[in-house]
């Protein structure tokens, strides 16, 4: 009984973390997106070089 009770703490653990490193995953990527779609309406070039 104790085993079962180990493999259902351990397993549940595991997939809790492996859910929660997904939905990270998805908002990294969203926001990858989002900056890049930024990226394409500003001049990037021109803000991103030091002025003499």
């Amino acid at each position: 009984m104790n085993e079962s009770l180990v493999a259902i703490v351990v397993g549940s653990s595991t997939l809790l973390i492996a859910a929660l490193m997904v939905i990270g995953h998805c908002i990294r990527e969203h926001r990858r997106r989002h900056l890049t779609q930024r990226l394409k309406h500003v001049c990037w070039w021109d803000t991103s070089r030091s002025r003499r």
